[in-house]
Parts: structure tokens; sequence; C-alpha cells
């Protein structure tokens, strides 16, 4: 009888979900391909812009692999077309390596003094070009910026969307941060921002004592549980072994973004939620921005969750904002001025709590930098003029 039940669902499952996967197996075949000539391009080509005037180069030693040609001006424009539109900037992109991956990594450096770091981390299904508005934000204000492509996102190497254990996330996170702190020329002032699953690899790398601490974590519409939470993890447990995974949630850019979800990674969450239970109370400098019109993550669940593992965390809501307010047109734009005046503050002094187990190291700051167009993809390749 049961066998006979398992074969009549799987019977009207391949009936139904048959020619959408046909089709959906069709767009993801040409994204792989896209995204599998765009790595093959970036990792052949060499960097074609000098490091900015004063600025010490990435060490050898590093591992960074430096990228450029057509396929990284291609990257830039779509910079330019999420909104970047801050010109006077030097830029480098290349890959860090952590484990066996390969991971995508960006470097946004301004003119002049700078006036500290700021590090960001995208969310599912996303990558970091997408934030380019967001981050145009920062850079104009005289920040360095570092980005960093979470494993199977973005231009990192790994499984699209998928992940074994949430520890990887944590693991990439980790090996980018010690990789920012080796930067000795850069300023001492470090604030780490991550939107959605972004967070969770930030909470995963900070809750380890060998990661280091920036001086301020901002955590935008953060992930623990999704919305829906119960029900996909049923799903996947029913459903698992015929229905492997279901159209993105989010749609896709056609670029980098991924095209399917893969019902195992919710079984990766389910299983990292599962340790954070046993997870002491973190010291960390953080600060939890949430739209109140979140649909994606649930909300209420993720900020009792904080309250017990960042007890000394500070939560802003943004009224009227859902799960996308950092790359929504509609929706950034005073989202952006509130967070830039919070970073005003930070920079001035204010703001910063100072726990026992944060430790700042003396550094030096950047002098006079030289960069080149944005608005102008042919002229990245070039050194700019002071």
């Amino acid at each position: 009888m049961i066998v006979r039940v398992r074969l009549a669902v799987c019977v009207v499952l391949w009936m139904v979900f048959w020619p959408l996967q046909v089709a959906w197996a069709t767009k993801v075949t040409q994204e792989i391909l896209a995204r599998e000539t765009l790595q093959k391009e970036l990792a052949g080509s060499s960097l074609e812009t000098s490091p900015p005037l004063g600025w010490a180069s990435i060490p050898d030693a590093s591992g960074f692999q430096p990228l450029g040609g057509p396929s990284l001006t291609a990257y830039r424009q779509y910079l330019v077309e999420r909104g970047w539109d801050c010109p006077k900037i030097w830029h480098t992109a290349g890959f860090l390596t952590s484990g066996n991956l390969r991971l995508g990594v960006n470097v946004f450096v301004p003119p002049g003094t700078a006036q500290g770091v700021f590090l960001f981390v995208h969310g599912y299904q996303s990558h970091s070009a997408a934030f380019g508005a967001f981050l145009a934000a920062f850079a104009k204000r005289g920040w360095i910026v570092v980005t960093l492509d979470l494993p199977g996102h973005g231009i990192s190497e790994g499984t699209r969307s998928d992940i074994g254990d949430f520890v990887e996330y944590g693991d990439a996170v980790a090996d980018w941060l010690r990789w920012v702190w080796s930067q000795t020329d850069w300023p001492e002032v470090r604030v780490l921002a991550a939107h959605s699953l972004g967070t969770a690899a930030c909470l995963e790398a900070l809750r380890r004592p060998t990661t280091p601490v920036p001086t301020r974590v901002w955590f935008f519409a953060p992930l623990l549980r999704t919305a829906w939470f119960p029900l996909l993890t049923w799903t996947q447990d029913v459903f698992g072994w015929a229905l492997k995974d279901v159209g993105s949630p989010f749609g896709s850019d056609g670029y980098l973004d991924g095209e399917r979800t893969p019902l195992h990674w919710f079984q990766a969450l389910r299983v990292w939620l599962t340790r954070l239970d046993q997870q002491k109370p973190l010291l960390l400098p953080l600060t939890v921005w949430s739209g109140d019109q979140d649909t994606v993550v649930d909300a209420d669940w993720n900020r009792r969750a904080y309250q017990r593992l960042v007890p000394a965390a500070e939560y802003r809501v943004f009224p009227g904002r859902d799960h996308l307010f950092l790359t929504k047109p509609t929706e950034r734009v005073a989202v952006f001025a509130e967070v830039v005046r919070e970073l005003d503050r930070i920079r001035q002094g204010f703001r910063i709590p100072r726990p026992d187990s944060v430790t700042q190291e003396s550094h030096g700051v950047l002098a006079q930098s030289s960069w080149g167009s944005l608005l102008s993809a042919a002229s990245w390749n070039q050194e700019g003029q002071q």
C-alpha cells in the first residue's frame, strides 16, 4: 500500500513539475555556462589597473588573485546599472582561497585619506555587484569598501545557492576578515555590514574567538529563520527525495543571481539553527536594521533569538520597508541617509562600544590615491590621475 501511494505521488509530481523543470533546467544550464565563461575569463586575465599611489600592494603571500579584462569591464558596467555613481574610485576584484574554494572579493579605494574600511557581505541568491548603489554611498564618503561573494554566489566557486554546512559560510567570512586585517595600510576603523544570509555567515564567523572583531557590526534584514520555515523544512523532509529544488523567490538578474533554491539548503539552515540553541551569549558591537514589512524572514522570531544571542544588540526599524530595502530604488534613498548618518557618528567616535573582547591594532592611513572613471567602463582599466 505504501509503495502504491508513493508511486502515485511520484506520477502526479512528474506530470505537474516535469514541464516546469525542463524549462527551468534550460535556463539554469544557460546561466551556469555564462557564469563558467565569466569565471574562466576572470581567472585567465591580468589586472591592468595600477595600485593607488602610496598604497602598498596586496601581499603575494595572501593568496589574492587579481582580475581584469573584458569580463571585469562588464562587471563594472553592471555595478553602474545597479546604481554605482561614484566616478573617482580605484577598484580591483579577484579571488581569495578559502579551503578548496576561490571566493570573489572587491576592493574600492577612494582618493585622499580614507575614513575607514566598510566591509559588506550580500544575501542569499545575490552577489556584491547587486548592491552597487549601497556600496557607492560609503565610497563617496571616503571609506574603503571591501566585499565578499559567499560560496555558491556571485563569482565565487561552490554549488549554486547551496551549502553542505553553514559552517562553510563562516569559514569564508573568517578567512576574508583575516585577510582584511592583514592589510596594515588600511585605517583601524572597520565596519562590517551584511544582508540576510550574509548576516548568518558573519554571525557564524564571529562566534569564533580567532575571528577579528570590527569596530561596529551592522546586520540588515538578518536571516535566522525564514518565513514559512516549518512548511519549507516539512516539504524538504517529505518530498526531498523527489523534489530537489524550487524557483527562486527573488527572481534572477540574468547575470550572477541564482535561478533555483535547493531544498537541501533549508536542511543545512535547520542544522545550523539547532547548533545556535547551544550558543552562549556573544559580546558584539551589533546593530540590527529591519523593515517592518519583511515577509522573507521571520522577523519576530529572529529578534527574540538575537536578544538571546547578542543581548547588547541595538535594533532599528525602517517603517514601510521590506526585505530588499538596500537595493530597491524606491526604498533605499531614505535608508541610505539614516545609515550614512550612523556611519558619520562612528567615524567621529560616537556610539562605539569598547567591550574587553574587542581589540584594535594600530594601522596607518591611506595616502593620496589614483583612480579610474567608473562611468566610462573602458577607463576602469587605465591608471587615473590626481
